[in-house]
């Protein structure tokens, strides 16, 4: 059964503990290696530092990445993180939506941004 994790930044208003945040990537890769057989799957792109994320997604085949949250994070970054992605693994290494919700009503928005990303992504 796959491990979820949360790797992405606590923002909330007027606060961002951004130093929490820059070395999940680092701090990872001794998790990745000690639970070979564990698939985890990082959540939300780790932004701000989403480059270190596609290096573990390539690097160690039980790590996958979950998009969710980024699309209303930044929608930019997550055009470049999903092309930069998909040039260096393979598609079934991503989750390109999804999340963890707390209300349903937000869901059809927040796909409307992700399947607009998407669209820019694969039209250039």
């Amino acid at each position: 059964m796959p491990v979820k994790l949360q790797i992405g930044y606590l923002g909330t208003s007027g606060s961002m503990q951004l130093a929490r945040v820059r070395d999940n990537a680092a701090d990872l890769c001794r998790l990745l290696q000690d639970f070979p057989e564990t698939r985890l799957v990082l959540m939300h792109i780790g932004y701000p530092y989403e480059q270190e994320f596609v290096a573990l997604a390539k690097h160690y085949s039980n790590a996958t990445i979950d998009m969710c949250w980024a699309w209303i994070i930044n929608p930019g970054a997550s055009v470049r993180f999903l092309k930069e992605f998909l040039l260096a693994l393979p598609a079934n290494k991503i989750f390109t939506f999804g999340g963890d919700y707390v209300a349903v009503e937000p869901i059809y928005g927040r796909a409307c941004i992700a399947r607009r990303g998407m669209r820019r992504h694969f039209r250039s």
